[in-house]
Formats: C-alpha cells, sequence, structure tokens
C-alpha cells in the first residue's frame, strides 16, 4: 500500500486571486486549488517555498470515469461545492505567493 508520509498545505489566496476564483465558479465552472507537499524546514509555510501559488481552472465535470481527451484531467474528492470526480483543465495558473513577495516570515499572515 502506498503511504505519502509528507505534509500537505492549501495556500493563502490574495484577495485578487479570490476574486478571479469566484468570477470563474459564477460561470458555473469548478476551480481547484493545488495542494502542495512541504516540509518542516520551509522558509514559506504558504507556498513550501515554490514561491508560487497554482490554481486549476476547469471547463467540465465531474465526470465518473476519466474522460477521453488530449486536455489535462484532474481527480477532485468533492465538497460542498464541487461534486466528486474527474474534471477537465482549461487552464492551471501560477500567482505569486504574497507572503513571499511581502516578505512575510514563515508565511503567516493577519489576513
Amino acid at each position: 500500500m502506498f503511504e505519502d508520509p509528507g505534509t500537505y498545505v492549501i495556500p493563502y489566496l490574495p484577495s485578487r486571486v479570490k476574486t478571479e476564483a469566484n468570477d470563474w465558479r459564477k460561470k458555473g465552472r469548478a476551480v481547484f486549488q493545488r495542494i502542495i507537499s512541504t516540509r518542516e524546514d520551509v522558509l514559506c509555510r504558504n507556498c513550501g517555498d515554490v514561491r508560487y501559488i497554482y490554481l486549476s481552472f476547469c471547463k467540465a465535470g465531474p465526470f465518473q470515469s476519466a474522460p477521453s481527451t488530449k486536455a489535462v484531467v484532474t481527480w477532485f474528492d468533492g465538497d460542498n461545492i464541487n461534486g466528486k470526480g474527474f474534471y477537465i483543465v482549461e487552464n492551471t495558473v501560477a500567482y505569486s505567493c504574497p507572503h513571499c513577495e511581502q516578505g512575510i516570515p514563515n508565511g503567516v499572515s493577519d489576513e
């Protein structure tokens, strides 16, 4: 059985990125924040020293099985907004980590 001993974080999003994600959702489409693996010795706990936060904007889904397409497909376990299944990704966007940009130590912010 595969076991992953890593620690994962869901990075904090800057306000403008939240707005973009909400605008996408208003169109009836899913957007997922990409969860990253991190270690204890990182300088920024928000991005795991990757310096970027990633969002995938999906154009279709959920599907019970992986759709036959040349596009990127991702799995989502579901939540109170989006259903469980496979989603076709239209675009994944990298945003600069707001904590690294501002030089906030350990990714800790009041926001």
